[in-house]
């Protein structure tokens, strides 16, 4: 009788340990990791074009909403600025669902295109056939179009530039949303562009590196993944809407070329586990 009241209080003693951790867990997951901004910074070597390193940010899915304020957002826009880049890239996701404070957001972002030349493309929660149908939000993209002219930033949607940042010339191409059925290459590329230039292409979904692969390009900034948002052990990434988890988060080779898939400033239902929110420093 008596081992089996140790055998039950050890019982309990396991459980309750189990419990605490679960509990601490849940609490990191919602709390805690969406909030812990990380800066991560990469190289990209052998670009074409010349030899002066230029420094770009890379910020996406920002995710405006009930779960990502926009302070959270105004807090990557500081860190942003503080790094001084020679241009800022944008990949899609300003918001969730329905928003309201416009005015707010524009200002918020407008820091961005006063520290530096900053290029925009559209994701599939920002309007469009998508968004609609699923009821995440509008009909057109209009409304986060005028938001991101508002506050100074040029939307690339199915076109190309050529630009001229810190003594050195780029091609950026941005293109429409995989998912919004918005992505054009023909009207994107639909003026030659030459490969003897660094070519970047802006995308919010990697899977339309597939619809890509015959054009012209070297590098590719995207987002939509959040990174997974839940990651297990062995960087399990189930809840990547994407057709191939290979390309969840990171630098990614494809084709000869290289694509970086960033995990995003915000998040869904304020998750996330082992893939922090962040902010992109990449070096060419």
């Amino acid at each position: 009788m008596a081992l089996n009241c140790i055998s039950m209080n050890r019982l309990f003693r396991i459980l309750a340990d189990i419990a605490i951790v679960l509990g601490g867990l849940v609490i990191y997951a919602r709390f805690i990791e969406p909030r812990w901004l990380a800066i991560r910074r990469i190289r990209i070597p052998g670009l074409p074009g010349g030899e002066r390193p230029i420094r770009i940010v890379h910020l996406t899915d920002l995710h405006a909403s009930k779960y990502v304020p926009l302070s959270m957002i105004a807090h990557a826009v500081r860190e942003t600025v503080q790094l001084k880049p020679d241009l800022i890239c944008l990949t899609g996701d300003y918001i969730t669902d329905y928003y309201e404070d416009w005015d707010a957001y524009s200002q918020t972002l407008r820091s961005l295109a006063e520290c530096a030349p900053t290029f925009a493309v559209l994701g599939n929660h920002d309007g469009g056939p998508w968004a609609h149908a699923v009821g995440y939000g509008y009909e057109t993209f209009d409304e986060v179009s005028n938001m991101l002219n508002a506050a100074g930033i040029r939307i690339l949607r199915n076109e190309s530039t050529r630009c001229e940042i810190a003594g050195r010339t780029l091609h950026l191409v941005g293109l429409g949303d995989t998912w919004s059925a918005d992505c054009i290459p023909e009207q994107a590329w639909e003026n030659e562009i030459s490969s003897t230039e660094a070519i970047i292409v802006l995308s919010h979904n990697p899977d339309s590196k597939i619809t890509l692969r015959p054009y012209p390009w070297h590098f590719m900034l995207c987002g939509h993944t959040h990174g997974g948002q839940v990651v297990f052990p062995g960087k399990y990434a189930p809840f990547a809407e994407i057709t191939d988890r290979n390309f969840a988060r990171g630098l990614c080779p494809y084709a000869g070329r290289l694509i970086y898939i960033n995990s995003g400033v915000g998040n869904l239902q304020s998750w996330r586990f082992s893939c922090r929110p962040e902010i992109a420093e990449i070096t060419l």
